[in-house]
């Protein structure tokens, strides 16, 4: 059921992005409505603009950080999806969650490509 919900969550997110984006139309004519059923990593329908399929980034890189219940103060890094970078975060020592990285390098690596996907970055919550 989470997966599912995750899923969903994606489609509507890649949905937003792609349907407010202006000047990037050539871009971003990727198909999303059978999203839901890809497993993450696997490659979207080739877009009309170039003949190189988008590769969809782990889902996992949409999860908020986690610093967990421990009490450790170690510096880790998460993939950011509103400003499109890594950034740090405080991580407790256990139970990490898996945006949840030991140097920034890993982080873009493996999270970095979903600023490839066109549309605006999204604005930070209030209270952040």
């Amino acid at each position: 059921m989470s997966r599912l919900c995750l899923s969903a969550a994606l489609l509507l997110l890649l949905g937003t992005l792609v349907a407010s984006t202006q000047g990037c139309e050539e871009r971003s004519q990727i198909e999303v409505v059978h999203l839901v059923d890809r497993a993450p990593g696997t490659l979207l329908p080739t877009d009309q603009s170039s003949s190189r399929p988008a590769e969809l980034p782990p889902a996992f890189c949409l999860e908020p950080p986690y610093t967990g219940p421990c009490k450790a103060r170690m510096i880790k890094y998460f993939y950011n999806i509103r400003s499109r970078s890594c950034e740090e975060f405080i991580y407790g020592g256990c139970e990490a969650k898996k945006n949840n990285f030991e140097a920034m390098e890993d982080c873009m690596r493996t999270c970095g490509s979903w600023r490839d996907f066109c549309g605006p970055v999204l604005p930070r919550d209030a209270e952040d």
